[in-house]
């Protein structure tokens, strides 16, 4: 095995981690009660949607989805989109 794995999957697991808290923090700003491990699907969903050869980056593909699962799950479609919406716009302004 590689030496360099150990830190790579640590660097991973870290990674995937902030995104569940960013999801959290989002929904507890919202006062949105999702379960954490509703938010573990939406965070995993997210990137096997966008991993997606469908359309340019998962344009589209990504959010709709998202809404969709948040809709199945019991989420009313303003709360579902706002989510996904600020979520969206918190990861774009953590990225600048």
């Amino acid at each position: 095995m590689n030496k360099s794995f150990i830190p790579v999957l640590l660097l991973s697991c870290g990674v995937w981690t902030l995104d569940v808290l960013r999801l959290k923090l989002v929904a507890l700003a919202l006062n949105i009660d999702l379960s954490l491990n509703l938010i573990i699907t939406v965070s995993i969903l997210s990137f096997l949607l966008g991993a997606l050869p469908l359309t340019s980056g998962g344009l589209g593909i990504i959010y709709g989805g998202l809404i969709s699962v948040l809709l199945y799950f019991g989420l009313p479609l303003a709360s579902a989109g706002s989510f996904v919406f600020w979520s969206v716009l918190f990861l774009m302004e953590s990225a600048a």
